[in-house]
């Protein structure tokens, strides 16, 4: 066995060379996501950032084979603890999700208990008052308060962060060894983003669960993460550990979405990407994805295909390499 097979079997999740595209249409076969590639390890936490638009949530949604119907996994893998084939039986125990809206996830018609409780007894085959007490011990942790009263509660009788963590206790039910959040914090107020954010922390911390997150912002990012991969046109163009990407972006992408970053002190002007990503992905692109907008890309750039450069933990993809990390941030504005 190969040093990265061994990596392969001993990780938690695995997932190779995803591609996900349209089943029929103008764009069937075309890759909204293509060749993705991403690793976490027991206990790991790892973000993915881009804009929307970029794949991020359509690969959380391969992971758990739970693409809308219309789209289909047109190549890869996926393995959860060394372990290929359907995730019916592993989605909700071995892995579960928070998605980003809590009103259009929970039953408006559906008690918070009998929601709770019967995923309790699909994952755990819990029932009765066992069933009912470990439902309040669920939202007790999550930090709901009155949790047995809250069990009584209809969603629209709850905060949206109080939604929120009901999905999270939800989430919980099965005992997963791994949680993708979903934009968690997304419809939710900045007091109650950190209160979310500092929850699943501690919760991860304490259950040695592994955390996959996927945000449009950097800060969230910054604050949960000890692996980062950037998305751009269905793509991962950049990948790195969090400290070491914050300090030293490799490419022109995530150096854009940096520079559009408000400072907390001063007035530094900031340095927008123009332009509109491919409304398709990069399956229809003949070059690289981010030519059209990016101010350093070369004739290259727009014929041919970049591939995944490598420094030790940090790659990046980009016909530049990690040269264009030694560029001014100024020079990424307009395209060549």
């Amino acid at each position: 066995m190969t040093p990265e097979e061994a990596a392969t079997a001993s990780s938690l999740l695995d997932v190779s060379g995803l591609c996900i595209a349209p089943k029929a249409g103008p764009q069937a076969g075309s890759p909204l996501v293509a060749d993705v590639s991403l690793r976490l390890d027991a206990g790991q936490t790892l973000g993915i950032v881009g804009e929307s638009g970029s794949g991020k949530s359509l690969t959380c949604l391969a992971i758990l084979d739970l693409l809308p119907p219309g789209l289909a996994q047109t190549a890869g893998t996926v393995r959860l603890g060394g372990r290929t084939g359907t995730m019916a039986g592993a989605r909700g125990r071995r892995v579960a999700m928070v998605f980003q809206d809590p009103f259009a996830a929970l039953n408006p018609m559906r008690r918070i208990g009998r929601f709770l409780t019967g995923l309790l007894r699909l994952h755990r085959g819990l029932t009765g008052t066992t069933a009912e007490t470990e439902a309040i011990r669920l939202l007790d942790a999550v930090g709901i308060p009155g949790a047995a009263r809250r069990m009584r509660s209809y969603p629209h009788e709850l905060s949206g962060g109080q939604n929120q963590r009901v999905l999270i206790a939800g989430a919980l039910a099965g005992q997963p060894d791994l949680l993708i959040a979903d934009e968690p914090t997304t419809a939710l107020d900045v007091t109650t983003q950190l209160e979310i954010l500092d929850l699943l922390q501690d919760l991860c911390r304490d259950q040695g669960m592994a955390l996959l997150i996927v945000s449009h912002d950097f800060g969230v990012i910054a604050r949960m993460a000890e692996q980062v991969a950037v998305m751009y046109a269905g793509q991962i163009v950049e990948r790195a550990p969090v400290g070491r990407l914050f300090a030293a972006p490799a490419h022109p992408y995530t150096r854009a979405l940096l520079g559009s970053i408000p400072p907390e002190h001063g007035r530094a002007p900031l340095t927008p990407l123009p332009g509109q990503p491919p409304a398709g992905g990069a399956g229809g692109q003949t070059g690289c994805a981010l030519a059209p907008r990016c101010g350093l890309a070369a004739p290259a750039c727009r014929t041919t295909r970049p591939f995944m450069h490598q420094q030790g933990p940090h790659e990046t993809l980009c016909h530049l390499g990690f040269g264009a990390g030694s560029t001014a941030a100024g020079t990424l504005a307009g395209p060549a």
